[in-house]
This record gives C-alpha cells, sequence and structure tokens, in this order.
C-alpha cells in the first residue's frame, strides 16, 4: 500500500515538473536562408507569384532571403509571438530590437586556445517578433525595448 502512493506521489510529481518548461514546438522545415529549425513561435512563410513558397525561421530571415535571391514574395505570414497564431504580415504590428531574440544563437564559442568568444552576428538579428494587436506588440515593449514598425517599414529600411 506504501509503495502504491509513493509510485502515485512520483508520477505526479513528474507530470508537474514536465508541464513547468515550455518546449518549443520545433517542426521538420528548416529556414530557407540560415537552415536552422523552424520554431512555431517564429515562423514566417514566403508565398510567390507561382504558389510556391519556403519557410523561414524568422521575418528577418524572411526579408533577407527575399533580398539576397532577388525573389520579392507576393505573400508573408508571420506568427504571432502570443497566441502562436498565423498572421497576415499586411496586418501585424512588428517589434524591432527588443531584448528577447528566441529565434538566435545563444552559444558561446571556444576558439583553439581555449578562450570564449560571444558571438556578435547572427543572420536573425535584430530580431523582429510579430503581434497580431498593436496592444500586445505596446505591451511587449513596455517590458522588452524595441520599436514598433509595420511590414512596410522594414521591407523599405535598407
Amino acid at each position: 500500500m506504501k509503495r502504491n502512493i509513493a509510485f502515485i506521489l512520483l508520477l505526479t510529481q513528474m507530470y508537474f515538473l514536465m508541464g513547468m518548461g515550455r518546449v518549443p514546438l520545433v517542426s521538420d522545415q528548416k529556414c530557407a536562408l540560415c537552415g536552422r529549425e523552424v520554431h512555431h513561435d517564429m515562423f514566417a512563410n514566403l508565398t510567390f507569384k507561382n504558389g510556391e513558397s519556403e519557410p523561414a525561421c524568422c521575418l528577418q530571415c524572411a526579408i533577407t532571403y527575399e533580398k539576397q535571391t532577388g525573389k520579392k514574395a507576393e505573400y508573408i505570414t508571420v506568427t504571432d509571438y502570443y497566441s502562436h497564431e498565423t498572421v497576415d504580415s499586411q496586418k501585424a504590428f512588428f517589434v524591432i530590437r527588443s531584448n528577447i531574440s528566441p529565434c538566435c544563437n545563444k552559444e558561446i564559442l571556444r576558439i583553439p586556445n581555449g578562450n570564449a568568444l560571444m558571438l556578435k552576428y547572427d543572420r536573425c538579428l535584430p530580431s523582429i517578433i510579430a503581434f497580431e494587436n498593436k496592444d500586445n506588440a505596446t505591451k511587449f515593449m513596455t517590458e522588452h525595448g524595441g520599436t514598433l514598425e509595420t511590414i512596410q517599414d522594414i521591407r523599405s529600411s535598407d
């Protein structure tokens, strides 16, 4: 009897601990530009006139892909950072240069002599985080900094 109760308590604790951390939902798709796994909370998708599409790990990679390939997407969808819903980029609000960069490489690089180097460049920087509504974008900026922009602002910034 005591063993059964201990076993049930152990299982309950395991389920509780498993629910504490948020594991990002990763698809089997790779970003068309940087080759990283596509996470559902930052996903962007470029759709071209011919109906073909290319996945991107984030809007920054989607925009860079357009610039580097010369292929202008007719339609780009992005993922709302809070709800994880797909949003038309023309209707979305974007926070640029916040202190959150969920798509970026966070590893410390080691050179042969053993010294550690901080990564200062990443294709996904500066981060561009999408929101379906302006209130959520503004709330996010209050907590994490950054500037509010539209897709037109982002595309014309170069």
